[in-house]
């Protein structure tokens, strides 16, 4: 045991002299995009975090509307599908201009 030495200066793990990593692109261009309301890598996380649910919940309405069923309401494709009211209702161009389910 007498070989053991002891430095005087206190250390902790905190206190090391280790290079702390780098931030990232993203965080750094959110803390200086704020204005300086953001000023710690933490808030800027919390931030990317936010634009990154935003980002998430944005594509499930995408793709939520893009597989839902067809409306009610669409489009007439062929001139079987009019009604005799709205077929008296077109004028003789436009309702020829519609494909018939015969030419198909």
């Amino acid at each position: 045991m007498d070989n053991i030495q002891f430095s005087d200066q206190g250390s902790s793990l905190g206190d090391s002299d280790l290079p702390r990593p780098k931030a990232s692109t993203g965080v750094r261009w959110i803390m200086k995009l704020s204005g300086g309301a953001i000023r710690d890598e933490r808030q800027a996380n919390y931030v990317l975090l936010g634009l990154a649910l935003v980002f998430f919940i944005a594509t499930i309405f995408v793709i939520k509307s893009n597989f839902s069923s067809p409306s009610a309401s669409s489009t007439v494709q062929y001139k079987e599908d009019l009604s005799p009211a709205a077929r008296a209702k077109l004028p003789p161009e436009v309702y020829n201009a519609l494909p018939s389910r015969a030419d198909n």
